[in-house]
């Protein structure tokens, strides 16, 4: 949801038994492909009960709606998009053949 003071995430219940209620106030982590994100409960009398997760504010940064929509799509792509694994083992590179630069040449652009 993009609003002129802020940015947010928003959860909505979708149908009865897959809704993870919270309560007012209360904070819930979900898991999505790039990670555990923190929601927070809340409730509307026009709109009923949603979960929140903000992502920018203010939204003075952003020069125009336009680019502050952009910056929400792409928000939710890095979302969706699995995170890479911290864990995840270096592939061995091979040295650099040639002389290595020492810190005293680099330092005295020799």
């Amino acid at each position: 949801m993009v609003t002129p003071w802020c940015m947010s995430m928003l959860l909505v219940p979708g149908s009865a038994e897959n809704w993870v209620s919270t309560g007012d106030n209360q904070r819930r982590f979900v898991k999505f492909p790039a990670g555990d994100f923190a929601f927070l409960g809340s409730e509307e009398a026009e709109v009923g009960e949603y979960q929140s997760c903000p992502l920018f504010s203010p939204m003075g940064k952003f020069s125009s709606q336009s680019e502050a929509t952009m910056t929400a799509r792409a928000s939710m792509i890095a979302l969706l998009t699995p995170a890479k694994q911290a864990h995840e083992p270096a592939k061995d590179k091979k040295p650099a053949d040639g002389p290595s630069l020492s810190r005293r040449r680099f330092l005295a652009l020799r």
